[in-house]
């Protein structure tokens, strides 16, 4: 679940969290931290965190290690990049945002990203600094959804990033 695996990582806003709380009404269990986080003006992390992490548990939904919750972030952008609900740049947008934010950047082996499979969509990305025609941004977009739609092939359903961790 992308909550928890924004909690974990500690990208997850704690105003997003009764908005979460809201939408949890009615779907699974019912708890009093329910009620009290949907209630929250302004809510604090420190606050609603435990609370949170009760919710997901009595939903089911175990908080994933550090590298799973990387992973699940991953799978959700670049999955939106290959089956085309976000625009390529925008979605490499939230994939250098998340690698920046998971500090991946000290797993680099030989090339930026490389330690999650990344460096070629990255390539592409940073390509667009280059760019001074609009056709060109077109290509990029149109290699960085191929790269995304490979990369998914590989690592959409759990295998080898699984595995590497």
């Amino acid at each position: 679940m992308l909550v928890a695996a924004r909690y974990r990582l500690g990208t997850l806003i704690s105003q997003e969290v009764p908005d979460f709380a809201k939408r949890c009404m009615g779907v699974g269990p019912y708890s009093s931290d329910l009620d009290e986080i949907a209630a929250s003006s302004y809510p604090v992390m420190s606050e609603v965190g435990p609370a949170l992490e009760r919710i997901l548990s009595d939903q089911g939904v175990a908080l994933p290690s550090r590298e799973a919750a990387i992973r699940v972030l991953l799978r959700e952008d670049v999955g939106a990049i290959a089956e085309g609900r976000i625009a390529p740049r925008e979605g490499m947008a939230r994939v250098e945002r998340l690698y920046h934010q998971a500090d991946l950047g000290t797993q680099t082996k030989e090339y930026v990203g490389d330690s999650h499979d990344l460096h070629r969509l990255l390539g592409n990305y940073y390509a667009y600094d280059d760019v001074s025609r609009a056709s060109d941004a077109v290509v990029l977009d149109r290699a960085i959804v191929q790269e995304a739609q490979a990369w998914m092939e590989t690592h959409g359903g759990g295998g080898e990033l699984d595995d590497e961790r």
